[in-house]
């Protein structure tokens, strides 16, 4: 019999034999735009503090990341939501999905309230194209699109991978019509996948994934002239981050600070199924509005997602007595439907309870209703009729300045026209339904929106 090393060439045969007697015999996986958040994905996660053994040192191929000592204490949703369901749709349209990473943030005259950062998902990129949240008592949101965008991810991702990227958002802080003060943000990503293969958390065993380690450098500077406030700082943040094909965020998130080589962690998260934190707390309070942005006298329509445990409901709408409780719920029901009936906005607050535990979650100004803040102001100075519209949609404005208006249908599309004093535009072969009307001054500020309807 003839050996099989003469019909085989012996480089192949060493490979195979490798590849057979190794327990880590697979290939890296890419990581591609379609493996990213979309719109109306709600991820849970567990939060820990400490990552028990060191694995951040363990680069390169074939490796073995094992943290399933991680401990939560705590746990979140993602939520990830269409441009058009925030605050913010006038600055960013209907393609880009936003996420609110914080309720309130700060205190006194340097809070910042209703914090989204704002995403956009192409084939090259997973890019952050902006931000928006309310500064302090000033009633309008404040938003901003990055004139640098930060791509977090650069696809395809994959082993051996190096992107460095800036970026640069500025954001104008207005009241009415006047910019006081401004929000800016600049910066470096330095971003490399150095390894490759498995990592085992609570969440789940041997999950292929890669890894990306990212340091970013941010200059945060905020400014505002009628307050008295000029305050500026630089960070320099380190991220650790595994992806796996099978989870839209990260299966293993750690962030934190690296001086010297040495890392100290200031944030754990992990992807994870609902689990009870501690046997006091058996209870997560959690929901959603599936409208969160509307106009007055319209449904709101809340969802709640507290842990199956939970069985009695209490919810408060702040400020409160503009609330109404219609469709037959009321404010112990489960998912409640609620009309408001003035302009503003508002927070929501959720009591859950069962098993002698409870919990609550506060969503602040989580509710945007009407024309809200300085925009009644702007209606005594510009008008536009009839509302719903057929033919033609009329605006008079009596500012005697260049301005700009903007119409944008539900599909995104949008046309645009400038004007002084007054405006007819032609709607005739227009199809009928829902349109947003923004006016912009020359300098590109939004001045108001309406919520059009053509019949």
């Amino acid at each position: 019999m003839r050996q099989i090393s003469q019909f085989v060439p012996q480089s192949l045969v060493v490979l195979a034999f490798s590849l057979l007697s190794s327990p880590l015999g697979f290939s890296q996986i890419t990581i591609s735009s379609s493996n990213m958040p979309k719109s109306g994905d709600t991820i849970r996660y567990s939060v820990a503090t400490s990552i028990g053994s060191n694995e951040l040192d363990q680069t390169g191929t074939n490796q073995v990341w094992d943290f399933t000592e991680l401990s939560p204490v705590s746990q979140g949703i993602d939520e990830y939501v269409a441009s058009y369901e925030t605050p913010y749709i006038l600055n960013f349209g209907f393609s880009a999905i936003g996420q609110k990473v914080l309720d309130t943030a700060g205190t006194s005259q340097f809070q910042l309230k209703n914090v989204y950062t704002f995403f956009r998902n192409s084939a090259a990129s997973f890019t952050q194209v902006g931000i928006g949240f309310q500064f302090g008592s000033f009633p309008l949101p404040q938003a901003g699109k990055h004139s640098d965008p930060d791509e977090i991810y650069v696809f395809p991702l994959k082993f051996g991978n190096k992107d460095t990227t800036t970026f640069d958002v500025s954001v104008p802080i207005k009241l009415a019509t006047l910019t006081v003060g401004t929000f800016t943000r600049t910066g470096t990503r330095y971003s490399v996948v150095d390894g490759w293969g498995k990592i085992s958390t609570p969440y789940g065993n041997d999950i292929p994934c890669i890894r990306i380690k990212s340091v970013i450098v941010s200059n945060d500077s905020i400014s505002v002239s009628m307050a008295g406030i000029n305050f500026g700082t630089t960070t320099i943040r380190t991220e650790y981050k595994w992806l796996a094909t099978s989870e839209r965020i990260p299966v293993l998130e750690i962030a934190g600070n690296e001086i010297a080589g040495n890392f100290t962690p200031t944030e754990i998260r992990y992807r994870d199924n609902f689990r009870q934190i501690g046997p006091s707390d058996p209870v997560v309070a959690d929901f959603y509005a599936e409208n969160p942005v509307v106009q007055t006298g319209e449904v709101i329509r809340l969802v709640n997602q507290s842990s199956s445990n939970s069985q009695i409901y209490s919810w408060t709408v702040l400020p409160s007595g503009n609330e109404i409780f219609v469709n037959g719920t009321s404010s112990s029901s489960a998912d409640p439907r609620i009309v408001i009936n003035k302009a503003g906005f508002y927070s929501v607050r959720l009591i859950a309870s069962g098993g002698g535990a409870s919990d609550t979650t506060v969503k602040t100004e989580y509710l945007s209703v009407g024309q809200v803040g300085m925009e009644e102001i702007k209606s005594a100075l510009i008008e536009i009729y009839p509302n719903p519209f057929n033919d033609q949609i009329a605006i008079q404005s009596k500012e005697n300045s260049a301005l700009k208006w903007v119409i944008t249908d539900i599909t995104g599309k949008e046309i645009s026209g400038d004007f002084h004093n007054s405006e007819r535009i032609k709607t005739g072969d227009w199809k009928p339904g829902m349109y947003i009307l923004t006016i912009f001054d020359q300098n590109d500020g939004v001045i108001l929106r309406r919520h059009l309807e053509k019949f």
